[in-house]
Formats: C-alpha cells, sequence, structure tokens
C-alpha cells in the first residue's frame, strides 16, 4: 500500500514538474506550427489573456496562426462558437450552463479569470439612495447573461421579487445612452461599461456591489466536436493562456496600461475592477459548485433546455492538464456512461 502511494505521488511530481519546465523552456523559442484558432472575445477585462496572447504575440509563439473575434458579449461570442463561426469563446460561467443545457456539444477548457466587479448603478435624481428604492423602477441588463442571474439575486437580498421591477433588456454597449435620454433609473453592468457610465455620470451616480459574496468565473469555451479534431491547436490555446498569465503576473503596470489603451478607457476608470479581477487561467473544483448553483436556479426559472445531469461530463481536462497539470485541481470523479 505504501509502495502504491509512493509510486502514485513520483509520477504526479513529474508530471508537475515536466509541465512546468516545458512550459518555461518553451516559452523562449517559437514552436513548430500546429494549426489554425478563432476565438470569439468581448473587449471587455474578463477575457484580458485573450487579448494579451495575441497582442503579445503568444499566440504565434505557440505555433499558432490565430485571431481573437471581437463580439458584444460572451453570449454572442458563444452563439457565434456553436454556430461554428469560431472555434474557441470565452464568456462567464452562467452563459456556459446555460448553453450547456441547450447543447450537448459545449465544453469548458477553463477558466481566464475570476471576477468580482458587476455593479448596480442608478441615477441618484431618480429617487434611488438604497437597493430597496429599486422598487417600481426600470433597471437595464442584458437577459441571458449572468447579469441576469446577479440582478435576480440581489432584488432577492434586499427583499424584492422580480416583478418589483421593470426589466428592460439592452446589450451594455446601448446603457449608457438609455440612462441619459431618461430610458433607464439603473442598470446591471460590468466593466469597461461601468467605468464610461461612471465618467459620463459623476456625482449623479450611486453604485452598489451587483454580486455581493459572490465571484464569477469566466471561461474559455469549445465544441466537443472541434476539440476532438484538433487537440493539438486547443493544448496550444491553453499554452499561449497560461503564457499570458505568467507575462502579466510579471508585468502588472504594463497590463494596466494595456488594457487601458485597448478598452479606450483611463487607467483611474479601471483601477477599482482590476483589483477585483484575478486573472488565472484554471480548472478549480469551485467552478463546478457555481455551475450546479446556477443550473438549479434556470430550472427554477423555467428555461428551456435539458438539465446537465454530470457536469464533469462538460469539462475538456485534456488541453490544460496537457500543458499546466498543477492548474487543474478539479476532482474528475465519476463521468456519466
Amino acid at each position: 500500500m505504501k509502495l502504491r502511494v509512493f509510486l502514485f505521488m513520483t509520477v504526479l511530481v513529474l508530471a508537475l514538474a515536466a509541465g512546468y519546465f516545458w512550459r518555461r523552456l518553451s516559452a523562449d523559442l517559437p514552436l513548430e506550427p500546429a494549426g489554425r484558432v478563432i476565438l470569439a472575445a468581448s473587449l471587455t477585462l474578463s477575457p484580458t489573456p485573450l487579448w494579451i496572447a495575441q497582442d503579445q504575440g503568444l499566440f504565434a509563439r505557440a505555433g499558432l496562426d490565430a485571431r481573437v473575434s471581437d463580439c458584444a458579449t460572451g453570449k454572442s461570442c458563444t452563439e457565434a462558437m456553436l454556430r461554428g463561426e469560431a472555434d474557441l469563446s470565452a464568456a462567464a460561467e452562467f452563459l456556459a450552463i446555460r448553453q450547456a443545457m441547450e447543447s450537448r456539444e459545449l465544453r469548458i477548457l477553463g477558466t481566464t479569470a475570476f471576477v468580482h466587479t458587476i455593479k448596480l448603478q442608478a441615477l441618484r435624481e431618480r429617487g434611488i439612495a438604497t437597493l430597496a428604492d429599486l422598487r417600481g423602477k426600470r433597471v437595464g441588463v442584458k437577459l441571458g447573461t449572468n447579469g441576469e442571474y446577479f440582478l435576480a439575486r440581489l432584488l432577492t437580498l434586499n427583499g424584492l421579487r422580480r416583478d418589483d421591477i421593470t426589466w428592460v433588456d439592452l446589450k451594455p454597449q446601448e446603457m449608457q445612452e438609455a440612462m441619459a435620454e431618461g430610458r433607464l433609473d439603473a442598470v446591471l453592468v460590468w466593466p469597461p461599461f461601468t467605468g464610461k457610465i461612471r465618467n459620463r455620470f459623476s456625482d449623479r451616480l450611486i453604485e452598489f456591489d451587483g454580486q455581493p459574496g459572490q465571484d464569477y468565473y469566466y471561461l474559455v469555451l469549445g465544441r466537443q466536436e472541434w476539440l476532438a479534431a484538433n487537440p493539438r491547436v486547443a493544448e496550444r490555446v491553453m499554452l499561449a493562456l497560461k503564457w499570458a498569465e505568467e507575462w502579466m503576473t510579471a508585468h502588472p503596470e504594463e497590463t494596466e496600461t494595456h488594457m487601458s489603451a485597448r478598452l479606450g478607457l483611463p487607467l483611474a476608470a479601471l483601477s477599482e475592477d482590476l483589483r477585483n479581477t484575478r486573472f488565472a487561467i484554471r480548472l478549480p473544483q469551485t467552478l463546478l459548485t457555481a455551475l450546479e448553483a446556477e443550473q438549479a436556479w434556470l430550472l427554477e426559472q423555467g428555461a428551456q433546455g435539458t438539465a446537465v445531469a454530470n457536469t464533469l461530463d462538460r469539462i475538456a481536462f485534456r488541453p490544460l492538464a496537457a500543458v499546466a497539470p498543477e492548474s487543474v485541481t478539479m476532482l474528475r470523479g465519476r463521468r456519466t456512461p
């Protein structure tokens, strides 16, 4: 028994060491070409590792002919990916489980960030001083995203029901003008739109934590059919993202300046959001807990689709485990036959 434990630990240590040293050594020289890939991501903070990997030439160094395609939201990015217009996408875990209920093809490759940046932003002149004052107000939110989930949760935490407010379904890009035109009293939204709204309305604005006590995960998503046909490309994508994570850790000020320029916002407008975002390429156990809780909420709301019986079936472990096994702490357990 002791011998088996010793052998298991030895193999595990060797695997971790091999993954680490291969990742570090191969980071210095371009790898042989592996193929082409299109990644769909919104121009927001949460998928920053994808933008850094592209702009710093890390995809190219990993042997990839890669392009990050900008789309409006994680929802639209993932819908494009499922239609085959992109190979991989980036979106929040709420969107991932919602789409997984509708598509058996969807798979999760890993996180890009652990995020706590969603805000409820309201206009003071509309009589809003506390969250309880939202009763009877028009609140903008993008339905079908984690914004819907967090707004419903925020109402419940403050003793309000779903029908106590008027829900206005808007893209984040449309919210600022809708507030300026008087069509909204408040919005629930995320960076960089929080910063733009903050800059425009200044002292007229009051802000609340939109996700008290709960972070969310931003993810890299793909289709099982594409992953099965392109295993080496998928591994190289995760390798490039691990390099991006390491580059960002080593160059925090350059990362902030770079994303400020890419998002078109002054650094001061991003500072709080950057403090509340931890960029990390991982497959953590806590992700499963979040996915299962959000699926339960979706089912209570009467969401369309089929419940995912075993969330582990929707995790693509291999691409990340092949290049950074130490980043996979999710227990694999038993999958559905």
